[in-house]
């Protein structure tokens, strides 16, 4: 399984949102400030990351909660 991997919280948020899950996080060993996220890398990982650069909707409450969640999780780290 190939691996997407981004430190950019508000993209996590979106595919998190549009049901990609995050398959695992790590803190970037260059930064120690940063969080990888990664994803499984597919088309529709590909199609949503066009997507938000382009100016992709959300369902606001979905996109917060994605959020809260993933700032939950690098609080462990």
């Amino acid at each position: 399984m190939q691996l997407y991997s981004t430190s950019d919280l508000y993209l996590t948020a979106y595919l998190k949102s549009h049901g990609l899950p995050v398959v695992d996080y790590a803190r970037d060993t260059q930064d120690p400030r940063r969080v990888n996220f990664f994803f499984e890398e597919t088309p529709r990982r590909k199609e949503l990351h066009k997507t938000f650069y382009n100016g992709g909707l959300v369902e606001i409450r979905s996109f917060i909660n994605a959020i809260k969640d993933i700032k939950a999780l690098t609080r462990n780290l």
